[in-house]
């Protein structure tokens, strides 16, 4: 069983890598090993839906 607490079913498995893949991108999470993800360190870019009270 993935740490995830998910089922050990590949789709399930893959299609949870791909969502955190797109917070990588997005600036959200950082990767620093393969697999292996983390809250972002600084934010690259900030959203414009996002607001500083």
């Amino acid at each position: 069983m993935p740490r995830i607490g998910l089922p050990a079913e590949t789709g399930k498995i893959e299609g949870t890598r791909s969502k955190l893949k797109r917070l990588v991108e997005r600036g959200w999470l950082d990767e620093d090993v393969p697999g292996l993800f983390a809250l972002a360190r600084r934010r690259a870019a900030v959203s414009p839906n996002s607001r500083s009270w």
